[in-house]
């Protein structure tokens, strides 16, 4: 029997049903929420900022933004926890970078330490620009090899947040602790040293001037902004 055509073009009841939304989609458009909040936020007063961000952000994959909807989380939840707002001076210079590099990153222990970078230029606005190219040159063993040598920092505060950094670090990369020492026949220690982040005094190796002040960006805002406070 041929199909009636005065039905054609209608929906029918099985059209007209909404299909289910998938996870990642979902979860993306809360991300996009997330992100315009901040953004708008930080930039009242530089609409064209906001716009770079926003591009940037959309030319993004699903699993990239469901990436950096992780990482601005984090940064809400800290900035509640120090109960700090935005800083109105924090830079774009930092914050684009940061986004694009940490998207590419699904290691959580290092997407968690992008977060931290991200929280801290949110909060303080002191973040160096190059820190987030920095950063996207580390792996994990060239952090937990820094933050090893942050334990021997003359501050005990600053040590200790390094001590945390490098236990957790090396737990959650299976990596050995102990053996974690700089010497020149190694290749974490020699891409530091390239770097400008360690340097030799007396034929030992320890946190350059530069190393210290990135060192202290990677960890959690909250120990930073104590250690700051004292």
């Amino acid at each position: 029997m041929s199909p009636n055509h005065s039905d054609m073009g209608k929906n029918t009841d099985s059209d007209s049903e909404s299909i289910p939304m998938d996870n990642d989609l979902r979860k993306a458009m809360n991300t996009r929420l997330i992100f315009d909040d901040v953004i708008k936020v930080a930039f009242t007063r530089s609409p064209s900022i906001v716009q770079i961000l926003r591009l940037s952000f959309s030319k993004m994959s699903v699993p990239q933004q469901l990436v950096v909807n992780d990482l601005y989380e984090f940064c809400l939840q800290t900035m509640r926890r120090v109960n700090r707002g935005v800083n109105q001076h924090c830079k774009v210079q930092v914050l684009l970078p940061a986004m694009e590099h940490a998207s590419l990153q699904f290691n959580s222990s290092i997407v968690r330490i992008w977060a931290n970078l991200i929280s801290h230029e949110l909060i303080t606005a002191d973040v160096h620009p190059e820190f987030p190219y920095l950063l996207s040159r580390m792996s994990a063993e060239d952090i937990l090899t820094l933050s090893c040598l942050g334990t021997k920092l003359c501050n005990s505060k600053k040590a200790s947040a390094s001590k945390l950094l490098a236990t957790r670090l090396a737990k959650e990369n299976g990596l050995e602790l102990d053996s974690r020492k700089p010497v020149e026949t190694c290749l974490s220690a020699a891409h530091l040293e390239h770097c400008a982040l360690i340097e030799k005094e007396f034929g030992i190796y320890k946190l350059s001037q530069i190393g210290e002040s990135f060192l202290m960006v990677l960890i959690d805002p909250e120990t930073f902004l104590t250690i700051d406070e004292n």
